[in-house]
């Protein structure tokens, strides 16, 4: 057994941890609460490092195979009882840290947390873009490190999706080529369809579905032999089982959604898709058979509180790139952030309706109204447009469950414009009831204060 240097240092360690286990851990107040939650964070993110530099070490030295194993990932996961998927998550964080020692250093110094590392390494092994990401390695650490993280998937996401455009829509057809739906009665007489369902409620939707489905059928063969005539087949049909399934369900949430609409005190569900310009432009010529032109380079978006983010007001940034300025980043997604193809939300706009925006230099609608005294109609919908969750730290409701409400207070003169706007869960935006107040900055981000006047960050 080893009793080197690292034996010595892990010991103390331990014993460290021992004590730490040992005392009675009492928050206090809130502040005493965020440091303490901080640096136990920091210790796990440090020990983390550690394991992966001890995985490295074993994958390196190639000491595993005198047990017979066939990697060092197989030996770290027997030898300490690790589920396979973890152990290949930390095999791939070893690789990327080993490629991009910015984000190996934020790690170590418990500035990073293993979320970040995980999400970051799955866009590391993807072939197509793996030098263009390990490039970005001194952005990437400190976006990992200032970003909460459904902001920094959102970012990693975006990106990876601007770098592998063709792969991102190979994924995109692969997702709408294999689509299916089932409603399926179980041996125990349960229906299931995502969930399960009592014996005649489910006898119903079973009903209703194949009902739904057999009218697919009817339309594909139709079709079919218009072209083949008495030689149709099923072979012959545009939509596999599966996808006629898909498209039954399709059909039936489209049309509840249309009774819903009609109903007494009603009103439509609509689906708002957020689509830049430059990457309308480009699927408009795509769509036209022309060259969409080059790729545009893939952008992280600003970090936050850079010195070099205080830009002038107007519209050209410090170094003359005008991608800076929010109105020209991209952005093909929901009003929640959930992320769609760009030749998929092009396609829509051919048969749905558009409207156009125009972003302001803090990344908010322009004011579209002085002389409301309700966030309703465009009016709310430029709101959302602003943020795909409750701004408040730490809180992820998205656009779609939030209330829209006044930052500066309608009594203490805020004037219901887009730019003084926010969506907010309800617990969150009571609280604004209760001595906590919030406030936009020149460059669109939102900061919540305490009752004592003290930020939450």
């Amino acid at each position: 057994m080893s009793t080197g240097p690292a034996t010595t240092a892990l010991d103390a360690v331990e014993q460290a941890l021992d004590a730490l286990l040992a005392v009675e851990l009492d928050p206090g107040d809130v502040h005493s609460a965020i440091e303490l939650s901080r640096q136990t964070e920091r210790l796990s993110r440090k020990v983390l490092s550690v394991q992966i530099g001890v995985h490295a070490a074993i994958e390196e030295s190639g000491v595993y195979r005198a047990d017979g194993h066939a990697s060092g990932r197989v030996f770290t996961e027997h030898n300490n009882h690790l589920s396979s998927p973890l152990a290949k998550r930390r095999d791939r964080a070893r690789r990327m840290l080993a490629e991009m020692p910015a984000m190996d250093a934020g790690l170590a110094a418990g500035l990073i947390g293993p979320c970040q590392i995980d999400r970051a390494s799955r866009v590391f092994v993807n072939p197509r873009v793996q030098a263009e990401f390990v490039a970005l390695d001194g952005r990437i650490a400190t976006l990992a490190a200032t970003l909460d993280y459904p902001e920094f998937d959102r970012r990693l996401t975006n990106w990876e999706r601007q770098a592998d455009e063709d792969g991102t829509a190979d994924q995109s057809r692969r997702c709408h080529e294999n689509r299916r739906g089932r409603i399926t009665q179980d041996f125990d007489g349960g229906w299931e369809l995502l969930a399960r369902f009592g014996n005649l409620t489910g006898a119903q939707m079973h009903q209703i579905h194949q009902t739904f489905v057999q009218a697919e059928f009817h339309a594909d063969w139709d079709e079919a032999y218009a072209s083949w005539g008495t030689k149709t087949t099923v072979e012959h049909l545009a939509r596999t089982f599966d996808q006629r399934d898909a498209d039954a369900l399709t059909r039936i949430f489209l049309l509840a959604a249309d009774a819903h609409a009609a109903a007494p005190g009603g009103s439509r569900i609509d689906l708002s898709i957020l689509l830049d310009h430059l990457t309308y432009e480009r699927e408009t010529r795509r769509a036209a058979g022309a060259d969409p032109g080059p790729r545009p380079t893939p952008d992280l978006g600003p970090i936050l509180n850079d010195p070099g983010d205080d830009y002038p007001d107007d519209p050209a940034s410090p170094d003359g790139d005008p991608a800076v300025h929010p109105g020209y980043q991209f952005r093909c997604e929901t009003v929640d952030g959930h992320p769609i193809d760009p030749r998929e939300a092009f396609a829509e706009s051919l048969v749905a309706k558009v409207r156009r925006a125009v972003i302001g230099w803090d990344g908010v609608v322009l004011d579209q109204s002085g002389l409301h005294t309700l966030y309703t109609g465009s009016l709310r919908h430029a709101v959302k447009t602003t943020a795909t969750e409750c701004p408040w730290p730490g809180c992820h409701t998205t656009t779609s469950h939030c209330q829209i409400d006044h930052l500066i207070p309608r009594r203490t003169g805020g004037p219901t414009t887009p730019a003084n706007g926010s969506p907010e869960c309800g617990r969150h935006n009571r609280l604004k009831e209760h001595g906590y107040t919030a406030y936009r900055d020149k460059h669109g981000r939102i900061h919540i204060l305490r009752p004592d006047g003290t930020e939450i960050d």
